[in-house]
């Protein structure tokens, strides 16, 4: 037992003699060679803050606990004060609560107009944390009703819409913009310009919220509206169509026409869609007319027919852009033969069968979607 023990302490001996040496060495090395190595460490580990932990500030654990177990409003659906227009909305208010986005549904009281409801948003954006609003109804027979404001086009240019009154035009941006009354001069008269008021315009241009709308005239329209947005949110057919862009322009004007000795072809405005931003993104198709002779479009491109949109329109496209003239229940665009050319027609849309690949329509077009003077306008159809 005795010379295992002397065994130990020898090895440990041999092992100490092997690392005392460098040890020794580097400290010497580091005092005699290098001292400025030595004072900055002193340095370093002298000017080490001396932190009082008690001067951090306490975790507000209640605060928190408060927002996660209970979070603020975030979204608003708005709908009729019916039993049926609330069970239509029901579901969707379900998905959004279990996609975390916290949803509530608020009915309008009958009489209630659009004060009563941009106040109601007002509140629930001040004391909530409310991001988007669903307006579920629509404004034509008057179940969520809309804002006409002076937007006396006819005034300055000579020329108004066809649809509704020349001088007071619809909008549902009076929802979003919370900012002042849009009637700062209390005239009765809402969203005048600088122009008008004398001053500062009456509509504030940075929103508060975003707001949309399901234009349905009766429950079941609304629960077919709601359908579909649950099916694309909750089941959604994945494919190549994803990625893929159709823009379509047209002749707006005729060489001389509106004192533009070329004319106005918005296949300048699609061509340059996609040269500075699809073809980046996405893939695309251009169909276009064009004044001959006056412009030609780069790239590959087709005409713009009814029979080509319609068929692009069905093989499905995330986002379709169309530039042109348009009517309520019509896309169109000047015939160099004269008259007008249809392009897209109402009965086109409610036959379309993209149900699976419902696209993101912008039409840079008049009247396109006068959801509050027709129901069998494109975009109330496009939506069903």
């Amino acid at each position: 037992m005795g010379k295992i023990i002397s065994k130990k302490y020898l090895y440990i001996s041999i092992i100490i003699f092997i690392l005392c040496p460098f040890t020794l060495f580097n400290n010497y090395y580091l005092d005699n060679n290098n001292p400025n190595i030595s004072i900055r460490i002193n340095a370093l580990a002298d000017s080490a803050p001396n932190e009082d932990w008690d001067d951090l500030p306490d975790i507000p654990y209640d605060n928190l606990n408060e927002r996660w177990y209970n979070p603020k409003i975030e979204m608003l659906i708005i709908t009729n004060n019916s039993q049926d227009f609330i069970d239509a909305v029901t579901p969707l208010m379900d998905w959004k609560n279990q996609k975390g986005v916290k949803t509530i549904i608020l009915t309008k009281n009958p009489g209630d107009g659009p004060e009563e409801i941009r106040n109601m948003i007002k509140y629930y954006y001040e004391t909530e944390d409310i991001k988007w609003v669903l307006l579920a109804g629509d404004a034509e027979s008057g179940l969520i009703p809309i804002r006409e404001v002076l937007n006396d086009d006819v005034g300055f240019w000579g020329e108004s819409e066809k649809v509704g009154d020349p001088e007071y035009k619809p909008t549902d941006y009076y929802y979003a913009d919370l900012t002042g009354t849009w009637d700062s001069n209390g005239n009765g008269v809402y969203g005048e310009s600088a122009f008008k008021t004398g001053g500062q315009d009456e509509i504030d241009w940075i929103p508060e919220v975003y707001v949309g709308r399901l234009p349905a005239g009766n429950a079941i329209e609304l629960g077919e509206m709601i359908n579909k947005t649950l099916k694309y949110e909750t089941e959604p057919f994945i494919g190549e169509w994803m990625e893929n862009m159709l823009l379509a322009g047209g002749i707006s004007d005729l060489p001389g026409e509106e004192g533009d000795p070329d004319g106005e072809d918005e296949a300048r405005l699609t061509s340059f869609i996609w040269q500075h931003y699809t073809q980046y993104e996405m893939n695309f198709t251009h169909l276009c007319n064009f004044n001959t002779g006056y412009y030609t479009p780069p790239g590959t491109y087709s005409s713009l027919t009814q029979i080509n949109f319609n068929n692009s329109f069905t093989s499905g496209y995330s986002t379709i852009i169309f530039a042109g003239h348009g009517n309520f229940d019509s896309y169109v665009d000047k015939n160099p033969l004269g008259g007008f050319r249809t392009i897209f027609t109402s009965d086109d849309a409610g036959n379309s069968n993209n149900f699976d690949m419902p696209s993101l329509i912008y039409a840079d077009a008049c009247s396109t979607s006068t959801f509050d003077q027709n129901d069998n306008n494109i975009g109330e159809i496009l939506i069903k």
